[in-house]
């Protein structure tokens, strides 16, 4: 725990990550439960996102091809837009400077599907297998702060960027913002 973000005091060990994805959701929607908010059941990923093969972890990845053979995933999933914007970012080195606002489509979203019936949002700091996309500079941090504003867990699934990845033992330290759970898997 000595190389956890502050606040990271607990783990929870699974078999593999697509198990830690599931747990990780599943956690989030037992969290609200416990808070007398068991009406909060929806769940929030992002287009051209990778959260494993369990059927948590495939309702909310965004990779339309990998679910499509499934058929109807888990009820009231949403996707946010994933944060790739070319024609402002092509020769971008590191966090590109446009696509902040790629964060408030959350609000957006959240005003279809009213805010306090949503559990998390689970996003890669930096997305994977939809493209190796930074995000853009101040997104996870307006994406922290409209979650804190509207109770919603933050969840960062740093299997692309844990274990010092990125300079920095986890995304969530390099980038400068703490999710409220963290899914890492390393073999």
């Amino acid at each position: 725990m000595e190389i956890a973000p502050e606040g990271f005091d607990h783990t929870f060990l699974a078999g593999s990550g697509s198990e830690a994805v599931d747990t990780a959701l599943k956690m989030a929607l037992a969290y609200h439960r416990a808070r007398g908010e068991g009406h909060r059941q929806r769940l929030i990923g992002r287009q051209r996102s990778y959260h494993g093969m369990g059927f948590g972890g495939l309702s909310v990845s965004g990779i339309g091809w990998q679910r499509a053979q499934f058929g109807v995933m888990l009820p009231g999933v949403s996707h946010l837009p994933h944060t790739h914007d070319l024609a402002r970012n092509a020769f971008s080195k590191g966090e590109p400077e446009h696509g902040v606002e790629f964060a408030d489509a959350l609000e957006g979203l959240l005003t279809a599907v009213d805010p306090s019936t949503v559990a998390a949002i689970i996003v890669e700091p930096i997305a994977g297998a939809g493209g190796v996309l930074p995000p853009p500079k101040g997104y996870l941090k307006r994406l922290r702060e409209i979650t804190s504003k509207h109770g919603i867990l933050l969840i960062f699934d740093e299997v692309v960027t844990g274990f010092g990845r990125l300079g920095a033992p986890f995304a969530a330290q390099a980038l400068g913002v703490t999710p409220d759970l963290m899914r890492e898997w390393d073999e």
